[in-house]
């Protein structure tokens, strides 16, 4: 026999030799259940468990009854004469429950009030008119009138609280007079810790703000102070104005210096009024600002032609040895001294665009066309009277 089949032989005898040992083991315990248990002499005795009783139980016949017998008498109990007692029944005694005393109503006397006298109606005093800032004598407008007809017909920048500028209201800073329809920024805006230098001009029109400016730089007190006009397109739904001043230490400001917003203590007075082709647009109150802004709902005929605005403002310096540190730049941007004096300004309006008139510390300015700093003026159409 070759080697091939012995191996083959040999594999198939162990195969059937693992199976028959698988099949056997399991069954081993079954057949030999004594053998399993280790005692061979002695196999366990395995008992039937008894069935499980029923839950319900099982029906049981009645007890026959005994048979008697008819021949034997039945058993009679013996009379001894002892009658037991009957016990007497025990009854509860019925437990009464305390019946509740009503309480009588207490019935309190009505208490009539003593009529109280009737007052007679007062009449309500009339609302007070909106307070207005005192002004000195040579400034103030006629009694009577909070807006004054200019030259021709406008109004004039007198400075005059307005109404509506109360309302606490605010988006990111921007809020709206709502009585006369123009919307403006609060004095503490987000913007004021970032002061302002030409860079923020030259990106203006990134994003959609063409306007005109000019920077009024000078020295005051050891500041180099810079008073900026801005007027023009703001977005693509309004028209404003800006007024805002800014300072840095002596000898640190220049046309590309970074200025700072002045603090409060420093805040200059003044009042601003817009028109638009010569129409009233709208005005600031007089008071003390670092930033005056007007922004109205309107559109530019042409972004690149802002002469159709105009911005008349009363400023305020803090005193004549400012008054005229100022007054030499504002001649020294193209702005001229107008023929009418200042309180003629101030209540008839201008004579002419890019003019100013001074009293004291005190300035009125009509700026349409003037340019930056260097005494040259836009080439837009003058806008007539």
């Amino acid at each position: 026999m070759s080697k091939s089949k012995t191996l083959r032989n040999t594999i198939i005898g162990v195969a059937v030799a693992v199976l028959v040992v698988c099949i056997a083991i399991p069954m081993f315990p079954n057949l030999f259940p004594w053998w399993a248990n280790g005692d061979p002499e002695n196999p366990p005795v395995y008992t039937i468990a008894p069935q499980e009783t029923l839950t319900s139980e099982p029906e049981t016949e009645a007890p026959a009854e005994p048979e008697t017998d008819p021949n034997v008498p039945a058993y009679v109990e013996p009379d001894t004469g002892y009658v037991a007692p009957t016990p007497a029944p025990t009854t509860k005694t019925p437990t009464t429950k305390k019946p509740t005393v009503t309480k009588a109503p207490t019935t309190k006397a009505p208490t009539t009030k003593v009529p109280t006298t009737t007052k007679a109606p007062t009449t309500a005093a009339a609302p007070e008119p909106t307070a207005k800032i005192t002004l000195p004598d040579s400034i103030k407008a006629p009694a009577g009138t909070s807006t004054l007809p200019g030259s021709s017909g406008t109004v004039a920048a007198v400075p005059a609280p307005v109404n509506g500028e109360a309302d606490p209201r605010a988006v990111l800073s921007y809020k709206m007079n709502a009585v006369e329809g123009y919307f403006y920024t609060e004095q503490n805006a987000w913007q004021r810790p970032f002061g302002f230098n030409k860079t923020f001009d030259l990106l203006a029109q990134f994003i959609m703000m063409f306007y005109d400016t000019t920077r009024v730089r000078f020295t005051y007190g050891g500041h180099d102070w810079m008073v900026q006009l801005w007027k023009g397109q703001y977005g693509f739904m309004f028209l404003g104005s800006e007024v805002g001043v800014y300072y840095l230490p002596e000898g640190k400001g220049s046309k590309n210096a970074h200025y700072k917003a002045v603090p409060d203590a420093d805040m200059l007075n003044m009042s601003t009024a817009l028109f638009n082709f010569g129409e009233f647009q709208a005005k600031r109150p007089y008071q003390p600002y670092w930033w005056c802004t007007t922004f109205v709902p309107g559109t530019l005929s042409k972004n690149t032609n802002r002469s159709q605005l105009r911005l008349e403002m009363v400023i305020e310096m803090k005193d004549s040895a400012m008054g005229d540190a100022f007054e030499a730049a504002l001649t020294g941007n193209g702005f001229a001294l107008s023929g009418k004096n200042y309180a003629d300004c101030i209540k008839t309006g201008f004579d002419h665009s890019d003019v100013y008139a001074r009293s004291g510390a005190k300035f009125a300015i009509n700026w349409s066309n003037v340019k930056d700093e260097g005494g040259k003026k836009y080439d837009h159409p003058e806008v007539e009277y």
